[in-house]
């Protein structure tokens, strides 16, 4: 099965991307809502944000037991969920943000 070439099966499917759709265009909208009130800045890659917002949250699931076995931090704690979900939040914000009001 074919699934990282170009004429593969996951390319030819219709239905992968009308499931994600819905999303990137809700993403799309917000994006432009916060551009317009000037919350956040313009020319953002929707597609680029949205890959990063997504590694964000998939990395500390999918590697929780590797980095508690290497670093001793176990991110399925609440105290330590809601400290890395926090960062997350502020790192995307920033970039978010029009570059005058991230100066400041």
């Amino acid at each position: 099965m074919k699934i990282s070439t170009k004429d593969g099966i996951l390319q030819r499917s219709s239905s992968l991307r009308e499931t994600i759709s819905p999303l990137i265009d809700l993403l799309r909208v917000t994006l432009e809502r916060g551009a317009a009130a000037g919350q956040f800045r313009r020319g953002i890659d929707l597609l680029d944000f949205y890959v990063t917002l997504v590694g964000m949250g998939y990395y500390i699931v999918a590697n929780r037991y590797t980095v508690e076995a290497f670093a001793g931090r176990n991110y399925a704690e609440q105290l330590h969920h809601e400290s890395i979900s926090s960062m997350q939040v502020d790192m995307l914000l920033a970039y978010l943000r029009p570059v005058a009001a991230a100066v400041e």
